[in-house]
């Protein structure tokens, strides 16, 4: 789209003037996830496991005064209900520009220790391990405060807190399963 037809769109979201549908889209495409571990996993060695976060947001100050927070929910493994390294605050993608950076493994943390989603998991003999990492992303003034708390849903989903001004928000899970080893 380029950056003049990109400040006009967000000039049009903070007008309220497009549909909810194309805000929906806008907003939910601001961040990319993906899990980074390795292809196989040695039974009773420890995994461990990594996320690569995008940060495609292209709003500015000027035209749209907010920015995309990350809630990270936690890592399911296998079957397990509960969610493993759950965050206690939001972190800013665009803190650290539109280049790649990690939450977590492979390379190491750097970030405030309550959004630390680390994870170390010990495959079973033989069997695969089902990684799923579950995240929100919260649309929210550039300033606003990143504590978050978490209410848990009868239906296993985690819900964060809303952050002040908050005026978008929408849960994603992406998945990866780690085979183990060929013989």
């Amino acid at each position: 789209m380029g950056k003049e037809g990109d400040d006009w769109f967000v000039a049009r979201i903070g007008a309220g003037e497009l549909a909810p549908e194309l805000v929906d889209r806008y907003f939910g495409e601001s961040v990319g996830i993906e899990i980074l571990t390795p292809a196989a996993a040695r039974a009773g060695e420890a995994l461990e496991a990594g996320l690569r976060v995008r940060d495609r947001s292209a709003f500015t100050p000027t035209a749209l005064p907010m920015s995309p927070f990350v809630a990270f929910e936690g890592w399911y493994v296998n079957d397990d209900p509960a969610p493993v390294a759950r965050a206690g605050e939001v972190a800013d993608p665009g803190m650290f520009g539109q280049e790649s950076w990690f939450l977590g493994r492979p390379r190491a943390w750097g970030g405030p220790a309550s959004v630390d989603p680390r994870a170390t998991v010990t495959p079973a003999p033989g069997q695969p391990v089902r990684l799923r990492a579950a995240y929100w992303v919260l649309v929210a003034p550039s300033g606003a405060a990143r504590a978050i708390t978490w209410s848990d849903g009868p239906d296993g989903v985690s819900t964060p807190s809303a952050l002040p001004g908050e005026v978008w928000r929408r849960r994603s899970v992406v998945e990866r399963v780690i085979a183990p080893p060929a013989r």
